[in-house]
């Protein structure tokens, strides 16, 4: 899969970015960046069909967990005194590991890209 991502500032970076499989030419999902004070929100939605993803953050964008419905399908959490960005993630039995690999690059690339 790759990322198409566009930044858009409006209050402060809100983000649009699409997932997209070019191996089998479809667009898979879009992530919306959710305005909030003190933590950090994307929507992932889904164009086949599938239950769309709530990815909610920190403020320090450190941790996140990653919610279909009422339930927690992920967690993901950003590594201290490393020297590269290092993610743990957690992912439950029956969900797409791929697509939850996705979460933490875009995690990576909206919120961790400049450091």
């Amino acid at each position: 899969m790759v990322f198409k991502q566009t930044l858009i500032c409006i209050v402060g970076p809100l983000w649009y970015a699409t997932l997209q499989d070019y191996d089998e030419c479809r667009h898979v999902a879009t992530v919306k960046s959710r305005f909030q004070f003190f933590s950090q929100k994307y929507d992932v939605e889904f164009h086949n069909g599938q239950q769309d993803l709530v990815m909610k953050g920190n403020w320090g964008a450190y941790d996140f967990s990653i919610q279909r419905g009422n339930s927690t399908v992920g967690h993901v959490s950003k590594k201290f005194f490393t020297c590269a960005d290092n993610y743990g993630l957690e992912v439950q039995p029956g969900e797409d590991v791929v697509v939850m690999m996705a979460c933490v690059a875009i995690i990576d690339r909206c919120c961790h890209d400049s450091e």
